[in-house]
């Protein structure tokens, strides 16, 4: 499997930059799915977008984390259920 480039506000191109502080101020630091999106700022701006959709749903924080943990698991992603 390819090694993705994991960026930093440091490393990143200008373009993502504005998403990766918004990470770091969200988590306390950059993620490594969030640092290897930004190669891509259009992609890491959906990821936030369609996180912050998720979060305007009728679904608890409770519930929001099962809906993520099912689907991660009807995936079969390690990564994502470790995370």
């Amino acid at each position: 499997m390819p090694e993705f480039t994991r960026y930093q506000k440091n490393t990143a191109k200008k373009e993502p930059i504005p998403a990766l502080k918004q990470a770091e101020d969200l988590f306390g630091f950059v993620p490594n799915l969030i640092a290897a999106l930004a190669e891509s700022p259009a992609t890491v701006n959906a990821y936030f977008q369609l996180n912050s959709l998720f979060d305007s749903t009728s679904f608890t924080s409770v519930e929001r984390q099962v809906i993520m943990l099912t689907v991660s698991r009807y995936a079969d992603c390690q990564y994502c259920l470790a995370a």
